[in-house]
């Protein structure tokens, strides 16, 4: 399992390119360069860390993206920390953050990385299981994960009021985390692109005692949109019913359950109905 990537100015660009690739396969980086008016060799410098993003850029990206302002202050946040130390930076109160509003700032990148990598939740399910009696060893070799990775983890689940360290041991503070895809869409989206990655390598296993552990079911169907509000109302219920009747007296295993529902077929562009009116 590799080892979940830590945000960066770098990684922050790629994510964005693996979201636009997602969307179209043909796009490409010379593509993603063109779009945010830089030359192709200055972004690949710039994504593969041999370069650092200006504080004049970072404005340039983030019109070129319309971004909003959540957008906006994780990416100067992020640029500002690749800055940290430099005395030649010029001031711009409108780009880097005031002092009194780096704990916000942090905390806005802090709820990024907790949607947008899976081993967040995982590692609060984990520490359910084990009534916070583990080690970050424990979880790192239970999960998967390296041992930087779930501290880091941890760390920023303090941050944001989800565990608290008494006396050496992680105690959750919060039985269920939802998030509201509108708020954090982005996120979101990545989080789910890890999840598929991760469904696709189990269906890998061969063995059958493996399989007899998981469960995979899909179907095709003719559908009224209309329904589509009450529907995912529907499946929302579903999950949490799910989730309490699995959790049982003494749950012992960390699992994921994922839901997808999406149109296979296209909409009718508006030109194609306005010539069949007209014929």
């Amino acid at each position: 399992m590799s080892e979940a990537e830590e945000v960066t100015t770098a990684s922050w660009l790629r994510d964005r390119l693996l979201v636009r690739v997602g969307d179209n396969p043909s796009y490409s980086l010379r593509a993603f360069a063109r779009d945010l008016g830089v030359c192709h060799s200055y972004l690949s410098q710039i994504i593969s860390e041999k370069r650092r993003l200006s504080p004049l850029k970072a404005r340039q990206f983030s019109v070129r993206l319309a971004l909003d302002a959540e957008g906006r202050s994780e990416l100067f946040s992020l640029v500002s920390q690749d800055h940290l130390g430099e005395a030649t930076l010029p001031p711009s109160p409108n780009l880097f953050p005031r002092p009194s509003q780096r704990r916000e700032l942090a905390l806005d990148l802090d709820r990024f990385r907790l949607v947008a990598k899976w081993y967040h939740g995982a590692i609060l399910e984990f520490l359910s299981i084990t009534k916070g009696r583990t080690k970050p060893s424990t979880i790192a070799q239970r999960l998967g994960l390296k041992i930087s990775t779930v501290t880091a983890g941890l760390k920023r689940l303090e941050r944001l009021g989800l565990v608290r360290k008494e006396t050496g041991v992680w105690i959750p503070t919060a039985n269920d985390v939802f998030v509201v895809p509108d708020q954090l869409e982005l996120a979101v989206r990545l989080f789910h692109r890890e999840m598929l990655r991760k469904a696709e390598k189990e269906l890998s296993h061969i063995d059958p005692t493996d399989f007899e552990k998981r469960e995979y079911g899909a179907m095709t169907m003719a559908i009224d949109v209309s329904r589509l509000p009450k529907a995912k109302k529907r499946m929302f219920e579903f999950r949490k019913r799910l989730m309490e009747y699995l959790a049982g007296e003494q749950p012992t295993h960390v699992y994921q359950f994922n839901m997808q529902l999406f149109p296979l077929t296209r909409e009718k562009r508006a030109s194609s109905i306005k010539r069949r009116r007209s014929s």
